[in-house]
């Protein structure tokens, strides 16, 4: 499980400071000294062009040379570091990289471009660690009451905030005047065999995470990252640009895998800490109920776009509502319980493709006869008509119930 805690402000270097490292010395500015004032937030190893949109501002880039074949090349991966706000390009000297073009110098010292360059004998991995360690060093000096903060996501309200819980949250910027809010990556898995680099996706979701930094705190649980968001009521929490991050970091994160997706989902804003619990279920419930396609199209939804959903889980009497759904579905689900059919699976289905036959048949590789005869036969055991619009809106509003409440 990791920690992440951010102290209410971005956690980042200035390009001089990383240079004044012992075991950074071996890094040597050839262009683009005015820039030594840029900030520099993470490292990365970035060889192809195309590549560089997927990086993050404040970026440090490593370039080895090996996908280098002319001064054209040279001049682009310098363009497009720029034009994504990285803090600067590193060139390791060496068998791919002999010298430094002259256009790449020009255009460094025109743009206040860092252009750097370093050994070939000198690994990469290191001064990226190393420099790493320089940057987080500013978050364990201001670290965060994070056993507080991870109690009231599993506790809830009941939790008990004694006035010197509440004075630590404050001195970690959790003030009463915020508004806070959860958004929650839930990582799944495809197949069976996915156990055992769940802990690789979720340290690479993570440093993604980290990159943009907008939370107050990220913390993995079990199959999930959890990042606390804090804004104020004249500023929403999330703004667009960084709504667009999200959908661009889980996106990027499933091009990667290809035996897990991630949903993700944002609970509503509330103006006190303790009720960060609430926001975090709302979240949960998102990324619950929306399906691995739907997301797949869309990856960032809000507990407000729930609809139904919503109203259902906001029902002050849950038992009243698993009761209904109960006494709708009970009796297909005992059929089917009996008589190894998949009635109630096939029910849901035939909602899912808006009750169209075609659809049903295509997708479920059945034959039109037979999505028929399933649905006479659904209708002979609850006694129902599909033709009548107060058996859809039962059935439908017992399976919805049935999602949300699925645990009881």
């Amino acid at each position: 499980m990791f920690v992440t805690l951010k102290g209410g402000k971005k956690v980042a270097k200035l390009l001089v400071e990383i240079l004044g490292i012992p075991e950074c010395r071996c890094l040597k500015i050839v262009a683009g000294h005015n820039g030594l004032e840029r900030q520099v937030s993470w490292t990365s190893a970035i060889e192809v062009v195309e590549i560089i949109r997927f990086s993050n501002e404040g970026d440090l880039n490593f370039v080895t040379g090996l996908r280098i074949a002319s001064d054209d090349d040279f001049i682009s991966i310098v363009r497009e570091a720029y034009k994504y706000k990285m803090a600067g390009i590193v060139f390791a000297l060496g068998p791919y990289i002999t010298e430094i073009p002259k256009s790449v110098l020009e255009f460094g010292n025109s743009y206040d471009f860092p252009i750097i360059i370093m050994p070939w004998e000198v690994k990469i991995s290191t001064l990226s660690h190393t420099i790493g360690e320089f940057i987080s060093a500013e978050i364990s000096r201001n670290p965060m009451p994070i056993d507080i903060l991870k109690s009231i996501l599993i506790g809830g309200e009941d939790v008990q905030l004694t006035s010197e819980l509440r004075r630590q949250l404050r001195s970690s910027g959790f003030t009463e005047d915020c508004q806070y809010q959860v958004l929650l990556f839930e990582i799944v898995k495809r197949g069976e065999n996915a156990e055992e680099r769940l802990k690789e996706i979720c340290e690479k979701l993570g440093n993604g995470i980290r990159r943009l930094y907008f939370g107050e705190a990220i913390i993995q649980m079990d199959t999930s990252i959890v990042v606390i968001l804090r804004g104020h009521a004249t500023k929403k929490v999330l703004d667009e640009k960084e709504k667009n991050e999200i959908e661009n970091l889980a996106t990027n994160t499933q091009m990667i895998v290809d035996d897990f997706y991630v949903r993700v989902g944002i609970g509503n804003q509330y103006n006190k800490i303790e009720q960060i619990t609430n926001s975090y279920r709302e979240a949960r419930l998102v990324t619950k109920l929306i399906s691995a396609e739907v997301q797949h199209c869309k990856n960032l939804y809000l507990y407000d776009q729930l609809g139904v959903y919503k109203v259902i889980w906001e029902s002050r009497n849950s038992e009243v509502m698993v009761k209904f759904s109960e006494e709708i579905l009970g009796t297909l689900k005992a059929y089917d319980d009996i008589n190894g059919t998949g009635l109630l699976n096939f029910l849901i289905a035939y909602f899912r493709y808006n009750g169209n036959n075609m659809d049903i048949s295509k997708n479920l590789f059945l034959h039109k006869n037979t999505v028929l005869y399933k649905l006479h036969k659904i209708e002979g055991i609850l006694g129902c008509n599909f033709a009548q619009q107060e058996t859809i809106l039962n059935l439908k509003l017992a399976l919805m119930i049935r999602e949300v409440f699925n645990d009881k």
